[in-house]
């Protein structure tokens, strides 16, 4: 969230704690904040609100959550002494329609009468982090689950979501974020992909393997080569070396276990390893 927010935001995950916030009112029966986030060490709240359509009462609607965050986070005695201080928070309005924010986005505005008293009545401004704002690209270059997230809300015809999840998977950075994505594709998309959702799991799938290989043969090949450069320089005992490479090797014999056991065809297997089709059926002999 930093990135839309500000990008000098540094908070660790140990930093951040996410709570779980039901707002009980008369006018509200019962709400529940999407995400509250609260800081200890800065003693500050990121109310996080999802909208998927305008709506004019939203300044009124996030004064009563930071109230709501505030009494529920008070303790009344404490009020009282010099030194004891209110939780800050910061209320954020996440738009995903199809249409741009129209919104005010502080209380201030919705009062009509502008005169000395101005500065003196409430005021809750939020920030609006609106979709439609970001081309495919920025969002892709950030590279965060939130604008992947965002980068969905923006195709969600089956066409262009194809398109969409195929350059993401393209771009995760990380394993959390993949197993993110297929939890999104496998059950917020499933009604929209239909028969293609396992299809669209399978590429993020895919991308994981493809990257372990990549990694072993890149591997491979950089100790084959440092092992060929200190044989010239220094004569290293060629089965030292050869010792090593074989130990990396092994890394691949593992995954092609590992994609056998899930049952992936030897065609595959052979076009992700770059092994032979004979090495893989004595591999899977062996096992």
């Amino acid at each position: 969230m930093k990135c839309f927010v500000d990008k000098s935001i540094n908070y660790t995950k140990d930093d951040v704690q996410k709570t779980n916030k039901s707002f009980v009112n008369r006018r509200y029966v019962r709400k529940e904040a999407d995400l509250v986030y609260y800081i200890p060490k800065e003693n500050l709240y990121f109310l996080i609100e999802h909208q998927s359509s305008n709506d004019q009462s939203m300044p009124y609607r996030v004064a009563n959550y930071c109230m709501e965050i505030i009494n529920d986070h008070v303790e009344l005695e404490q009020l009282k002494n010099k030194g004891y201080t209110l939780p800050k928070i910061v209320p954020i309005v996440l738009y995903t329609g199809s249409k741009r924010w129209n919104a005010p986005n502080s209380l201030a505005h919705k009062y009509k009468i502008k005169d000395k008293f101005e500065n003196n009545c409430l005021n809750v401004e939020y920030i609006v982090i609106d979709i439609n704002n970001y081309t495919q690209e920025e969002l892709l270059e950030i590279g965060t689950s939130t604008s992947y997230a965002m980068l969905i809300e923006q195709n969600k015809g089956k066409e262009k979501l194809e398109e969409v999840l195929r350059k993401i998977s393209e771009k995760c950075s990380n394993n959390l974020q993949k197993a993110q994505m297929e939890r999104i594709i496998r059950y917020i998309l499933r009604p929209i992909l239909g028969e293609d959702t396992d299809k669209m799991i399978e590429i993020f799938r895919e991308r994981e393997v493809r990257d372990m290989v990549k990694t072993a043969q890149d591997y491979i090949r950089e100790e084959f080569e440092g092992y060929k450069r200190k044989a010239r320089k220094e004569g290293i005992q060629e089965g030292r070396q050869e010792g090593r490479i074989e130990g990396i090797k092994e890394i691949l014999n593992k995954i092609v276990k590992q994609m056998l056991q899930d049952g992936e065809n030897v065609e595959k297997i052979e076009r992700y390893t770059e092994l032979s089709k004979e090495k893989i059926e004595e591999i899977a002999k062996a096992m």
